[in-house]
């Protein structure tokens, strides 16, 4: 499964020339999870930075700076892909180049955040449901999804987790896979979960935006 979202059929990428090869020693680390972001889909400044926790601003630069070099364009508010971006980012899309395997990913990122809970002092509020969901028409299989997601974060201080597949997310979820794709793309048009196929860890991360979870600690206040 490439992706949770239909997409329509993309242009046909332009050549990778010997300037777009040279690039290739310039673009590194942060741009290239920006870029492969934009190869899933379409997004917002603000929407980038909520994925990846990095600060709006900061995240602007880096698309200036790859807009720069002729990979992404602003239309309306969105971010894309051009077609040389989308040649040039298609380099990274594949096995043994810029992805790490999933356990080893997964042991990395569980040992960061763990040093990052024991360095951190403040006592996160448990972000409360319950008048959030009084004022709210979930369905309850897409209810399910945030209080599991909101458990995790009460839990771990993490707005997100990993799953492989669609299948593993429906089991996390006690739904059925079928209900998966539907429901992720309900709660990320009401901005409160998103979900994307991070090549770097080789897996889907499902997440709440740091918007919602922030609603819910003032709720909670």
């Amino acid at each position: 499964m490439n992706s949770l979202n239909p997409k329509p059929t993309p242009p046909q990428p332009a050549a990778i020339t010997t300037s777009t090869k040279t690039m290739l020693g310039k673009i590194r680390g942060k741009s290239i999870k920006i870029l492969l972001l934009l190869l899933h889909e379409p997004s917002r400044t603000f929407e980038l930075g909520e994925i990846l926790d990095y600060p709006p601003h900061y995240v602007w630069k880096y698309l200036k700076n790859l807009q720069k070099y002729g990979l992404t364009r602003e239309q309306d508010y969105f971010w894309f892909l051009t077609d040389q971006g989308a040649s040039f980012t298609k380099y990274f899309d594949k096995p043994n180049i810029y992805n790490e395997s999933i356990n080893e990913s997964r042991k990395k990122l569980e040992t960061k955040s763990k040093e990052t809970r024991n360095e951190n002092k403040r006592v996160f509020k448990q972000a409360s449901l319950s008048v959030f969901f009084s004022n709210c028409s979930l369905e309850a299989v897409e209810r399910r999804v945030v209080e599991v997601l909101v458990a995790h974060f009460n839990e771990t201080e993490s707005k997100f987790i990993y799953c492989h597949d669609q299948y593993e997310m429906s089991e996390k979820f006690d739904c059925r896979p079928d209900q998966v794709i539907p429901v992720m793309q309900h709660l990320k048009q009401d901005h409160i979960a998103y979900v994307f196929h991070d090549r770097g860890y080789n897996a889907f991360k499902v997440g709440l935006y740091k918007s919602f979870v922030e609603l819910l600690q003032k709720t909670e206040g």
